[in-house]
């Protein structure tokens, strides 16, 4: 039996986000996530050339990368993108047509999305006076969808 894969609708779960400003600090995780942003291009350029590549480590090694830093600020669908192709490559490696199709749309679409989300809501994060957990943090669900 398979496990059934993450389906979010939220951008950004800001309790994950919560998470790991209790368990580090929010100084810590405020940096975590901005470095996380600051090297998603590289990581991102470094998947593209795996996959033009056809370098199955290399690209394993993009994407647990992505999905890990992904996973700890809450960025569900960008790790649910992540998962989907390396199921995909763990799979089928040899199908590189379709991994290629999946890193062009899955992981890039929603990213400009997903960092200003990440920013609006770490803006609020970090102004004085603000404390973890009852804070109004912007609205990160899809389109016409309600978070539950």
């Amino acid at each position: 039996m398979s496990a059934k894969p993450l389906q979010p609708t939220a951008v950004i779960d800001w309790d994950v986000f919560d998470q790991l400003a209790r368990e580090t600090s929010q100084q810590t995780a405020v940096a975590f996530a901005a470095t996380f942003i600051e090297l998603l291009p590289h990581r991102l350029s470094m998947l593209a050339n795996a996959v033009q590549t056809e370098h199955h480590e290399d690209a394993l090694v993009a994407l647990f990368s992505i999905q890990s830093g992904a996973l700890m600020l809450g960025m569900l669908r960008l790790a649910a993108a992540t998962e989907t192709l390396l199921t995909e490559l763990r799979v089928s490696p040899s199908r590189w047509a379709a991994v290629r199709g999946l890193a062009g749309t899955s992981l890039t679409s929603g990213l400009d999305e997903i960092v200003a989300v990440l920013d609006a809501g770490l803006t609020a994060q970090t102004q004085p006076g603000n404390q973890l957990g009852n804070q109004t943090k912007p609205t990160a669900d899809a389109p016409g969808e309600e978070k539950q």
